[in-house]
């Protein structure tokens, strides 16, 4: 497969990501406007950094593939972590109801695997020696 392949390809996965990456804007935006005493520091925490942060992440896989990949990769843990942290909270301290762990757990486990997903296809394809998707013009330093 020839380089500009290569580029086309990771041009229409990272725009792809990019804009399912502004949902996550969308989303970060209604859950901070509606925090209140049922929320954890974990699950602001992961609100606040990790919903936003992919769509920066997206962009910055234009230019900078390894580092993307894994910012990806640690941001999508982060979340799985803090919404995991979040349902013990409900659980443990405010005495929430018991749901079905399955649903619970298909509902979060699609975005984050996503997420790790795509930063795994910046990382492999970085080692792979794809080039970036945007080429940095390299000027000599006076």
């Amino acid at each position: 497969m020839n380089d500009t392949a290569k580029r086309i390809i990771s041009a229409l996965i990272f725009g792809a990501a990019l804009l399912f990456s502004l949902y996550g804007c969308a989303a970060s935006a209604r859950g901070i406007f509606s925090l209140g005493a049922n929320d954890s520091f974990a699950e602001i925490v992961a609100i606040v950094v990790c919903l936003p942060g992919f769509f920066a992440t997206t962009v910055v896989a234009f230019w900078f593939r390894k580092i993307a990949g894994i910012a990806m990769m640690a941001l999508s843990l982060i979340f799985l972590i803090g919404m995991l942290l979040q349902r013990n909270y409900e659980l443990t301290v405010l005495h929430f109801p018991q749901e079905n762990l399955s649903t619970f757990l298909a509902a979060i486990l699609r975005p984050c695997g996503a997420v790790f997903l795509l930063g795994a296809f910046a990382l492999i394809t970085r080692a792979l020696g794809w080039q970036e998707v945007i080429q940095r013009k390299h000027e000599p330093v006076e």
